[in-house]
């Protein structure tokens, strides 16, 4: 196995991922706020399929970062529709490694794959940024 390659990102207000947006400390950014942090592994976007991509690298052993710019995980989600419902099956829409509840129904509700994403990032241990804006990022030879 190859040595994972290094990465190095600048961001801004870096802050841990709330439930809501009342849930969370916002920091203030500057201008001159950019902080350097060194990851194996870098994702952009805190929705289902950057959580999934997360958890993949981090199962494969890479040390992976998720930076959402939004407030929320899965934010996406919670903007749309009360009424929504998955137009796949439950079964067909799982993330890989983690299963949702019978008790969603065949079709998943909004709310309850919102809850879902949710318990999957608790479930495989993700580390999310919320509110973080990433500005560039190097690969460190």
């Amino acid at each position: 196995m190859a040595a994972p390659i290094q990465r190095r990102a600048t961001n801004i207000v870096p802050t841990p991922c709330g439930r809501e947006n009342g849930d969370m400390e916002v920091a203030a950014a500057t201008p001159t706020g950019h902080e350097l942090e060194e990851h194996e592994a870098i994702v952009v976007g805190a929705g289902s399929a950057g959580l999934a991509a997360a958890a993949a690298l981090q199962a494969r052993g890479f040390e992976t970062v998720v930076f959402e710019a939004s407030g929320t995980r899965g934010s996406r989600w919670r903007s749309r529709y009360e009424e929504l419902r998955l137009n796949s099956w439950r079964a067909m829409s799982n993330l890989q490694g983690y299963r949702m509840p019978r008790r969603y129904g065949r079709y998943p509700s909004r709310d309850d794959f919102m809850t879902y994403l949710e318990a999957y990032v608790e479930h495989q241990g993700l580390n999310i940024r919320c509110n973080t804006s990433l500005v560039r990022v190097d690969r460190a030879d």
